[in-house]
């Protein structure tokens, strides 16, 4: 069991944190980038990218799609307001082309930009996953995607790290860094979170002049200006002097999710003339950068409704592990009443704990369960198997004990982490690819905040913002808040900045919101039920997937909502009504086959209790003991190969 519970935790912790390795600059598609002029590119006196080359990715071979997505690097200049600034950064690009029609075609209506979330999703990877579904909804478009600026080796570099294996070290030390759930550690805990942030962004700054920052050229309005950048480089490459684009085919189409929602507002306020066809799915709080704390705590109103709905799918389902105990089929109630009692046990373990030794079993534990949330069709069966396992390893300890359960989880310590580690580098072994963003996800979430909407940033404000998060979800309290504490001294470095705060925003291009009843990144509604996006934009139309989860992908064959996009992307036709929801064709988790509706009025049957004492809490400031601790535990990680 200990073997067992080991490989699942640790696979968590690649899960949770997303990181399992970097890759070396210019390895995106198998080839090495260019280096100016030459095969890969034709450069400009500009010193940017004039003529494309295509070439087939590598990585993709041999996909069962109609049509090969094709890849290219584009040479961009870093800030292009300077004429004086000559930096450049190398963008990563692919596209995936109609295989009914190609961009010299009479019908043919253009490129649309897909901008993911994270931010800093790994794009060029996820348009060749969702390319055929693509290809399906339209066939007059070629979908083209781009990573953003500072991920995935895309200049500016945001690793703050000398190197990969750097990186790999401080992702494993987030645990201690970032300390304990606040459910038992109060206001030491908000202390480990603003110390934290302080050490990040003294990494992330270092060297560097407050002028010549890299963080001045990440963000929502550079990806918008990098995004009318290409349109223009392609729309030159496929439509000459000769045959100029006309009508849309000048224009720009964006199909933009999650985070990339901030990038679709820049360029709905400030280029609206450019735009053509805009579709939002997910979209994140459109005012959230004028403040911070809205913004987080925007997140988190819906996080126990999704978790109670899938007690809903895995009592009405046939395929999960949770839905029976003890021979007997559990209803919604009783399943979630099980993963409330199993969250009690971890909650127990972290009330006998220490201000010198803090147990981080459960914020994990939530950070954890809150990852599972992204993958409500696949990951989230391995999911409730592990919490099974877990309540297993409670339930063999209490036959023979009434004391809670304190033994560590994991049977490998950090040391023994960073021991393995070294034998493997002495070894030449080399890290596997990243697969998804770490850090670069905070700093480009940071440079667009404006303000944090706290007095201050002692670990008291600190603590009390984490109060007020976890009366909406303790889940997402815990799993969000990194995020919330790292812009304390990262926040509004960009140059260019997403408007103000607006409200009716009139535009003469419709945008089509995507979106599902329950999501608990990005919820459609205020917490009296009114829609949030209908009111920022008042050409704005939603269609509401009646089930739960982040993004519509998954059910991208609902006919409902397939005719929606059809519709709107091919002929310019929208629904009907300002407000669409579609409960046929949807795949429930764990094979369920009727949707989630509570009562309008009801609190979720989810909700976890945070009313017991913790350590610290009238402390303001971590004691001395722990602060040598955190000393000491930071000269360790500086000289771990000594």
């Amino acid at each position: 069991m200990n073997r067992l519970l080991t490989a699942v935790l640790f696979s968590i912790q690649c899960l949770s944190t997303s990181v399992c390795g970097l890759k070396k600059a210019g390895d995106g598609f198998g080839f090495k980038a260019p280096a100016g002029s030459g095969l890969w590119n034709t450069l400009g006196p500009d010193g940017q990218t004039t003529t494309l080359l295509w070439l087939e990715c590598p990585q993709v071979k041999g996909l069962s799609s109609r049509q090969q997505p094709l890849c290219a690097y584009i040479v961009r200049r870093l800030n292009p307001d300077n004429p004086e600034d000559h930096r450049t950064v190398t963008l990563h690009l692919t596209r995936y082309s109609s295989p009914h029609i190609d961009e010299t075609h009479p019908e043919f209506k253009g490129f649309i930009f897909h901008i993911f979330g994270g931010p800093g999703e790994n794009a060029v990877q996820k348009l060749w996953q969702n390319g055929p579904a693509y290809e399906r909804l339209t066939k007059y478009h070629t979908h083209v995607a781009f990573n953003l600026r500072g991920t995935f080796e895309t200049g500016p570099d945001l690793t703050c790290f000398e190197d990969r294996w750097d990186e790999r070290s401080y992702h494993k030390m987030t645990l201690f860094r970032n300390g304990p759930s606040m459910v038992s550690s109060g206001i030491v805990g908000a202390e480990k979170q603003r110390l934290s942030a302080e050490d990040l962004s003294t990494r992330c700054s270092a060297g560097e002049s407050p002028e010549n920052s890299r963080l001045k050229y990440v963000g929502a309005a550079h990806a918008g200006e990098d995004i009318l950048f290409l349109h223009d480089l392609l729309t030159r490459h496929y439509f000459p002097d000769s045959r100029p684009a006309s009508g849309n085919q000048a224009k720009v189409s964006i199909w933009a999710s999650s985070w990339g929602s901030h990038v679709a507002d820049y360029l709905l306020q400030i280029h609206q003339i450019r735009m053509n066809s805009v579709i939002i799915e997910s979209p994140l709080d459109l005012v959230s950068t004028q403040n911070h704390k809205a913004a987080f705590l925007s997140k988190l109103t819906e996080v126990d409704h999704v978790i109670s709905s899938l007690c809903h799918y895995c009592a009405k389902g046939s395929d999960c592990p949770l839905a029976t105990q003890k021979n007997k089929e559990l209803t919604t109630v009783e399943v979630c009443a099980r993963i409330q009692d199993l969250w009690n046990l971890f909650k127990q373990r972290a009330a006998v704990s220490t201000v010198d030794k803090l147990d981080t079993q459960l914020v994990e534990l939530n950070t954890f369960f809150y990852s599972c949330l992204y993958d409500l069709q696949v990951k989230i069966y391995s999911c409730f198997e592990t919490l099974q396992k877990f309540e297993e390893l409670f339930s063999d300890h209490f036959k023979n004990s009434n004391e809670p359960y304190t033994k560590p989880l994991f049977d490998r310590t950090v040391r023994d982490w960073f021991a393995a580690d070294n034998i493997f580098r002495i070894r030449g072994g080399q890290l596997p690819l990243k697969a998804e963003p770490y850090l670069e996800t905070h700093l480009i979430t940071c440079v667009d905040v404006a303000g944090m909407g706290i007095e201050g940033s002692g670990s008291g404000v600190l603590y009390g913002v984490w109060e007020e998060a976890a009366r909406l979800s303790v889940v997402g309290a815990d799993a969000q808040f990194p995020r919330f504490a790292a812009c304390l001294y990262l926040r509004g470095q960009s140059q260019k900045r997403i408007p103000e705060k607006r409200r009716a925003i009139t535009t003469s291009t419709p945008v089509l919101f995507l979106g599902n009843r329950y999501d608990h990144v990005s919820p459609s509604r205020y917490v009296d039920g009114t829609f949030k996006h209908l009111k920022h934009y008042q050409n704005s139309y939603y269609v509401e997937l009646l089930t739960s989860g982040h993004g519509v992908m998954p059910n991208i064959r609902c006919l409902c909502l397939n005719k929606a996009i059809s519709n709107y992307l091919q002929y310019g036709d929208l629904p009907a009504e300002k407000y669409t929801s579609c409960s046929q064709q949807i795949q429930y988790p764990f094979g369920a086959t009727e949707p989630y509706e509570p009562a309008a009025e009801s609190e979720p049957l989810f909700k976890l209790d945070t009313t017991q004492p913790v350590i610290g809490r009238s402390n303001i400031e971590p004691l001395p003991r722990q602060k040598r601790n955190i000393e000491s535990e930071e000269d360790f990680y500086l000289n771990r190969e000594v």
